[in-house]
């Protein structure tokens, strides 16, 4: 994954969540608020386990690039 991408997709993802937020202050206990407020939670979450995944990725790669080919020990 491209990640200038990612980041305009969590960027517009967030705002999303922001939407959503301002929504159920709106309508305080309401069907709407509950909603809104689910959404919002689930959207953020899916965000950051996604930056989560995306950094844990990175660094095993980064530890990859950094292993000692064993062939050429003595």
């Amino acid at each position: 994954m491209d990640p200038v991408n990612d980041k305009q997709i969590h960027a517009l993802i967030m705002s999303t969540v922001e939407a959503h937020q301002d929504a159920s202050s709106t309508f305080p206990l309401s069907q709407v608020t509950i909603s809104a407020t689910y959404h919002a939670r689930f959207l953020r979450n899916l965000v950051l386990e996604d930056i989560k995944l995306y950094a844990s990725a990175e660094s095993e790669r980064s530890d990859d690039s950094m292993a000692v080919d064993t062939r050429f020990q003595g």
